[in-house]
């Protein structure tokens, strides 16, 4: 968090020495993303920048990316669409739009995005990740494994945990109690070895269990966040 507003402050010192910078403006946007309460400020950004440079496709994907993240999937959609006509192989028009097909229960759109993305760049990691998601809801865990691990295979690094709840869900929906209880006990391995993401795994794990209807487990692992924090 502490980053993220630092990054800000830099841009908008930036953007107040020379509102026309167009690293500093797309920087700005950029740390929006992951502020949700500056979504909206995030597309006005770029709205701004667009009415200026209307082919811009940097500028173009954070649109869509606001938009979805605001839940306009529609607009968001349209897009992206708007990329590709441009640049066909855009893979990360192919990202979002796969991304919002998914938001949209389209599962035989958002596969055929994300593999198209897959095709132009096999090493995105998120790619993997988001197809495993395609494929949990859509009710399809043993399609999810393979993305799941090669996830996991691109980055093995704890900090790219993500992979392995991923793991841990398709274990979990396939009926695979064993390797879903090894893939917590590499979680928890991962949590007690770095201090910098311990919140983290403890809260996307909870919502795991949540995903799965385990309230309980979920609730306890949102206290051992809230644990993490206080010690913090």
């Amino acid at each position: 968090h502490h980053e993220l507003k630092d990054a800000e402050s830099l841009y908008l010192e930036a953007l107040k020495l020379n509102p026309d910078n167009r690293d500093a403006r797309l920087g700005l946007a950029n740390t929006y993303q992951y502020m949700p309460k500056k979504f909206a400020e995030g597309e006005r950004l770029v709205v701004e920048a667009l009415a200026k440079r209307p082919g811009d496709l940097e500028f173009l994907y954070l649109l869509g990316q606001f938009q979805g993240l605001q839940r306009k999937f529609g607009s968001a959609a349209e897009t992206f669409r708007r990329i590709l006509k441009t640049d066909s192989d855009n893979y990360m028009a192919h990202y979002g739009l796969g991304q919002i097909y998914l938001e949209q229960k389209r599962f035989p759109l958002a596969e055929k995005e994300v593999k198209r993305l897959l095709e132009l760049n096999p090493s995105y990691w998120s790619g993997y990740i988001v197809l495993a998601d395609i494929y949990l809801d859509w009710g399809k865990p043993e399609k999810a494994l393979g993305p799941a691990r090669k996830a996991w295979e691109l980055h093995p690094d704890p900090y790219y945990y993500y992979s392995r709840i991923r793991l841990w869900q398709v274990y979990h929906r396939v009926g695979d109690s064993k390797a879903a209880e090894r893939e917590k006990k590499i979680l928890l391995e991962f949590a007690a070895a770095s201090e910098g993401i311990k919140d983290d795994i403890y809260s996307d794990l909870g919502e795991a269990y949540a995903l799965e209807g385990m309230k309980v487990q979920a609730a306890h692992w949102q206290i051992g966040r809230a644990s993490c924090r206080e010690r913090v």
